[in-house]
């Protein structure tokens, strides 16, 4: 898609592929040297990499819900290459890809020639530029806090069981240590 003029659809409501965990429907609002700049409902801004766009839908609807007003407020960058996108998110946490297994939410800590890098939990991940099919800029989902609480709950939880199970296995070791003793007798 990279050789196609696409600032023609800028202001045109399109879907970006049929299917899978990359497809999503919004407005266009900028086209850059090697990205596309997508408003969505769900999820904000979100920079796609035009060579990973396997086709582009116009959408027409005429249903009012379906409507995506342009983004007035918001900055973006809208001109240069996806490096210049990934250098006004540096240290900020951002997704990287929509969904399936190679979906990334991190912070993005530096930006080189080939790959970045993002920091997820204790671990740093170096990821390829060609890999990197979109990104955005992401914030803690709801459901995302509400799993680190329960992991940490659950972890916790856990952890006083096992103590629990600790002294029981003791006393336990004491009863049949004193039964033992008092049947010398």
């Amino acid at each position: 898609m990279a050789e196609y003029n696409l600032s023609s659809l800028i202001g045109q409501k399109i879907q970006l592929d049929r299917g899978g965990p990359e497809s999503r429907v919004g407005l266009v609002l900028a086209v850059g040297d090697d990205f596309l700049v997508l408003s969505t409902v769900n999820e904000g801004i979100v920079y796609y990499y035009v060579d990973h766009i396997k086709s582009i839908t116009l959408v027409k609807s005429d249903s009012s819900q379906d409507v995506i007003k342009p983004i007035t407020r918001v900055n973006y960058v809208s001109t240069g290459t996806m490096k210049n996108v990934f250098e006004s998110m540096k240290y900020n946490r951002i997704q990287i890809n929509r969904g399936g297994p190679e979906s990334v939410k991190g912070v993005l800590t530096e930006i080189y020639d080939d790959y970045i890098t993002i920091v997820l939990k204790d671990e740093v991940l170096l990821i390829l530029f060609s890999h990197i099919k979109s990104c955005s800029f992401s914030v803690q989902d709801r459901s995302d806090a509400n799993n680190e609480e329960s992991t940490q709950e659950n972890k916790q939880d856990s952890k006083n069981e096992n103590e629990n199970k600790k002294k029981d296995n003791n006393s336990n070791k004491r009863k049949s240590r004193n039964r033992r003793y008092r049947s010398k007798k």
